[in-house]
């Protein structure tokens, strides 16, 4: 477009885009820009030709037409061609102008971002100096805005968070990380180090080069104090249980130290030949109270181990005749001391081997059978145990058991008395740890823990326990747990019944070293071991140990880990390694025998270990199994197998032989499930007809009253 200097008259126009024309040409040629184009624009477009004129030199003018109802803009370049003309060069710029505005309305909001946030923001140039921060980092740094400026951010940086810094501007300016994130510590200028979670992230021209950094920071201290002081409450309460474990483990050793020799000593008796009946049930009660008193100090220490989350389960083949037998006869005092009456009907179905975790099953069934006979003063206590079967595939089973189990089944027990019966406001708390309804406060006796932990036992088996009670009535627990079913137990279960009492011939006498501060469970130990045949001697501490195991050389060494005078390792390392030409066998005896203790026993060298107290046919099993002896047992009363494969003839032969109303006294014993009057019954066989006395004992034990009504019939008939 050419126009005149002086009055800015329209000469002459071309133009590409007729669309951009803001009038036809007839309109505007020859006149005058005021005259055609609005006020502002044509003002605009008058001061750009003079100051065009006034300088020599190109002037740029931008202004705006509004075309087809749309704001148009446009970009002129105004250039003197003699002192009485211009030409005005003009383009359409309105995608430029649409773009600036959006960008100045990006660059806006994120200054109002930038300047409001709540966290502390800033923009750091490539050399790491602050170009800009908002309000909340300088309250975070405690500076002034111009404090900042142009200083570099490790002068804020504590060193502890120096190098983690200077790797997060590494991962970005590499593009490793398109923003990093961390925990920092600050430097702030008049106070204590701040902690801040901050994020660096980079930001890039269009070519990918960098430009500058934005850092962001929130304020993390008072969350860094509240982890520090739930570490230290962590640390607190870590000192604490380690304190409560020691004390746990110390007293423990001191309680089964006695416990120990009460229960080996009792054995040792039990064995004589020479103790009236009367003295033989004495030290059999011992015994079984001994025992009775072992498992409620398990129950403390199960309980710690219940609050601590460690508790372990150790699966086992186990005869659940046998075990139910042997839970009634530890009761049998109380049952007939009270008056009572306890039946445990044991259903067809339910398998004779399973494998389950003997200590726990026994602990349970031991907890709640006393409740019932603390509980009920006149009538009967009665557990009933039934399986449900099924079967499953064996591939998530270990290789070790595959041959052994080929299904599992639930065992169901329920324990019905005819006690007092529970409130039904008490009953949701009776699994509570040290809670006893009020009648159990009344009979004080037990601390509230026996429900408590029997619950824990079988959940963490598998199971779950359930109660019903009726005041004045009775109640009734039921619990179900998990078991694998034994389908062909090993040989040793068939020799439960025998007792070791020697060596067989034609082997040599191995040599066992003793070594324990104790002298009664020294003594206890030896007894045995000299009682079947073993060579034996005995040390006090490692010293002693040490010079025995120089001149006599022996097999096998049982060491009390207590042994105060030097860590398990030391004795072990200075014992076993003493020769190497001849190096024994250590079996560690320890108080606890947690796997996590067993693992540490085990990776120190020790070859076994067994825990206090301990059984005699444990003692002597843990030998076997190292050493390879063989013993010679006393003769069961009736081995298993008898039980079950005894030729039905031969019963009756040996019936025959019986008085006739003995049999009847028999047959209405066993229909009224007297088992108690049927020993005595079985007491009046002849010592000839021992094997039928064994296989009615056999049977009376295993709760198999049924079994004598059959086979009784058929002789009464």
């Amino acid at each position: 477009m050419r126009l005149p200097c002086l009055d800015g008259t329209i000469l002459d126009y071309k133009t590409a885009q007729k669309d951009d024309l803001y009038l036809a040409p007839e309109q505007f040629l020859g006149k005058k820009i005021k005259e055609v184009l609005p006020i502002k624009a044509a003002t605009l477009l008058q001061q750009g030709i003079q100051s065009a004129l006034a300088k020599h030199k190109i002037e740029t003018v931008e202004y705006c037409l509004m075309i087809k109802e749309e704001d148009t803009y446009f970009e002129a370049k105004i250039v003197q061609l003699n002192d009485h003309e211009v030409m005005c060069v003009t383009r359409n710029i309105s995608e430029r102008k649409k773009i600036e505005l959006a960008l100045s309305e990006s660059e806006e909001k994120f200054r109002s971002i930038f300047e409001d946030s709540a966290a502390g923001m800033a923009m750091l140039n490539l050399d790491y100096q602050f170009l800009q921060v908002n309000t909340a980092l300088c309250r975070v740094l405690d500076y002034q805005p111009s404090e900042l400026m142009g200083m570099h951010i490790e002068k804020v940086t504590h060193p502890e968070s120096s190098k983690r810094q200077k790797k997060a501007f590494q991962q970005l300016l590499t593009g490793e990380e398109k923003y990093v994130q961390f925990e920092k510590r600050c430097l702030p200028k008049h106070h204590l180090d701040q902690w801040s979670l901050v994020c660096f992230s980079l930001v890039r021209d269009s070519q990918q080069q960098p430009l500058y950094f934005i850092v962001q920071a929130q304020d993390i201290n008072d969350r860094k104090q509240m982890e520090n002081e739930l570490k230290q409450a962590k640390n607190t309460a870590e000192k604490a249980y380690q304190v409560k474990s020691t004390f746990l483990a110390n007293t423990s050793h001191e309680l089964r130290t006695p416990l120990n020799a009460i229960l080996g000593f009792s054995q040792l008796m039990k064995l004589s030949q020479t103790l009236t009946p009367e003295n033989q049930e004495n030290i059999t009660i011992i015994h079984q109270s001994s025992e009775y008193l072992l498992s409620l100090i398990n129950n403390i220490l199960d309980l710690s181990k219940i609050e601590t989350n460690n508790l372990e389960i150790h699966w086992q083949e186990v005869d659940i005749y046998r075990l139910l037998d042997e839970v009634k006869a530890l009761l049998m005092p109380k049952i007939r001391e009270k008056g009572l009456k306890l039946s445990i009907d044991i259903s067809e179905d339910v398998p004779h081997f399973v494998e389950v975790d003997d200590l726990k099953l026994r602990q349970i069934l031991l907890n709640l059978l006393n409740n019932a006979i603390k509980f009920t003063e006149i009538g009967q206590i009665t557990l009933k145990v039934s399986s449900l079967i099924r079967c499953q595939s064996l591939m998530h089973y270990s290789s070790v058991y595959q041959t052994h189990f080929k299904e599992t089944c639930n065992l169901y027990f329920t324990l019905e008395d005819t006690g007092i019966g529970i409130p039904p406001a008490e009953i949701p708390t009776i699994f509570q740890a040290f809670r006893q309804t009020q009648k159990g406060k009344q009979h004080q006796e037990g601390v509230g823990l026996g429900l408590a932990i029997s619950r824990q036992f079988i959940q963490r088996m598998g199971g779950e326990i359930t109660v019903k009670s009726e005041v004045g009535v009775g109640s009734q627990f039921i619990f179900e747990i998990p078991v694998r079913v034994v389908t062909n137990p090993p040989n040793q279960s068939e020799d439960f019944a025998k007792i070791v009492i020697g060596l067989q011939p034609h082997q040599p006498a191995d040599r066992i070293l003793v070594i324990d501060d104790d002298k009664i469970n020294r003594q206890l130990l030896v007894k045995w071991l000299i009682k079947v045949g073993f060579k034996t001697k005995k040390a006090q501490n490692v010293q002693e140990a040490i010079t025995i195991v120089r001149d006599w050389q022996p097999d096998l060494v049982f060491v009390n880990l207590q042994i105060p005078e030097m860590t398990e390792r030391e004795a072990m390392q200075q014992i076993k390694n003493y020769n190497s030409d001849h190096r024994p066998i250590m079996i560690a005896i320890t108080a606890s025998l947690s796997e996590a203790n067993r693992q540490q026993v085990l990776s120190i060298g020790f070859d076994d270990l067994m825990s206090k107290p301990y059984e005699a046919l444990a003692i002597f099993n843990k030998i076997a199994r190292h050493l390879n002896v063989r013993y010679s047992y006393t003769q069961p009363l009736l081995p298993a197998s008898a039980v079950l494969h005894r030729e039905e003839n031969e019963i009756l032969a040996d019936l025959k032989k019986m008085p006739i109303e003995w049999r009847k006294k028999s047959y209405f014993a066993a229909i009224e499930l007297e088992d108690d009057l049927m020993l005595q019954l079985v007491k009046q066989i002849p010592p000839e007809y021992a094997d039928l006395s064994s296989l009615f004992t056999q049977w009376i034990n295993h709760f198999r009253l049924d079994k004598i009504r059959i086979i009784l019939e058929k002789m009464l008939d």
